[in-house]
């Protein structure tokens, strides 16, 4: 029997790490960790009882990453200490989620084995997620293994999707936008390229390689292995929203980087993403210059079933399920996923 303790991250992607572990292991017992309040951190069925004891042993800890755009972020070196700590405490391997922020940005190949290349860390999300990365290979009593995700969407298959999840923003943008004329040609700044992967190939990939036994102090990519334009992922939800087309000026995103060192200009640029439903720190947090190799990954993943689809293929259904909410709880988004992320079988707390 295999024991976990899975913790951090939100509920929308923990819940589902949570589901792949116990759908692929019917014996494995799974700790679900408390808040201070003594409530469990994961929405679980009717009839599933959560003993209240400590745990002794465990064979994994899965510890996710920062919640993007939360208090989460200012504690989650703290909770990633307090994690590496119990890990050496239990014996336990340390499976962490880490992200592409860590690249900073950095325009070439970023391999599975690279870390630190001299990339710029241009914005806290990427100084975060090189910190944290850092304090996990310094780790000399703890066997662990590193997982970088690509910015997380909604799921492919059902369409769900939260706030925590970096492409939240730009749903709610492109539902401003779609009160325009569907005729009216948008000119979009070119914002580069960015590593979008839905959040179900993220826990069954994570699902997946923490049960593969050794692979210790190695790194996998869980990441879409093409770069993606913001103007690619535009155009996707455009159609499906039947917003207006939009146009990227080539070069203009260098341009309007050399006008945010100009005087009130950030204040401008951040009054339009206002307007547009972005908070003003999003588009540098899912900037990604790097492109992911992912070879080791995918060579451990093939005969799985378990592959990156692209997202102009649930594009429609991200967009559908947005709406539907939207309609029916505008601004309970988060809560949507709580009837499928719960675990269905066996989940115990940790106290």
């Amino acid at each position: 029997m295999v024991s976990y303790i899975v913790t951090g991250g939100s509920e929308f992607l923990r819940g589902r790490v949570v589901r792949q572990l116990l759908d692929a292991d019917g014996s494995a017992v799974v700790h679900v960790p408390t808040d201070r309040t003594g409530a469990t951190l994961l929405a679980l069925p009717a009839g599933v009882r959560v003993p209240q004891r400590d745990v002794a042993a465990v064979d994994h800890i899965v510890h996710l990453g920062p919640v993007s755009g939360s208090t989460a972020q200012a504690n989650h070196l703290t909770e990633l200490r307090w994690t590496l700590a119990s890990a050496a405490r239990l014996g336990a391997t340390l499976n962490y989620l880490s992200s592409v922020a860590v690249a900073g940005a950095h325009p070439g190949k970023f391999f599975e084995d690279d870390f630190d290349i001299g990339q710029p860390l241009t914005c806290a999300a990427h100084r975060l997620a090189f910190a944290a990365e850092e304090l996990v290979r310094r780790a000399r009593d703890v066997r662990w293994r590193i997982f970088r995700s690509g910015i997380l969407s909604g799921d492919s298959r059902t369409g769900e999707i939260d706030r925590a999840c970096g492409t939240a923003p730009f749903l709610a943008a492109v539902a401003r936008l779609t009160e325009l004329p569907a005729e009216l040609p948008l000119i979009l700044p070119d914002w580069g390229t960015t590593n979008v992967v839905p959040v179900d190939y993220v826990a069954s990939a994570l699902a997946e390689l923490v049960r593969r036994p050794g692979q210790h102090s190695r790194t996998f990519h869980l990441v879409n292995p093409a770069r993606q334009s913001f103007g690619e992922l535009y155009a996707a939800l455009a159609r499906a929203a039947g917003a207006p087309r939009g146009i990227a000026v080539p070069g203009s995103g260098l341009l309007f980087d050399r006008l945010a060192k100009l005087p009130g200009y950030p204040l401008l640029r951040d009054h339009v993403l206002d307007l547009l439903g972005i908070p003003a720190h999003a588009p540098a947090q899912v900037r990604v210059a790097a492109e992911f190799i992912d070879d080791t990954t995918r060579a451990r993943l093939r005969h799985t079933g378990i592959a990156v689809p692209g997202f102009d293929s649930y594009a429609d259904r991200l967009w559908a399920q947005w709406r539907r909410e939207a309609a029916t709880a505008p601004l309970a988004l988060t809560s949507v996923h709580r009837s499928t992320a719960a675990a269905p079988r066996r989940a115990m707390a940790e106290v």
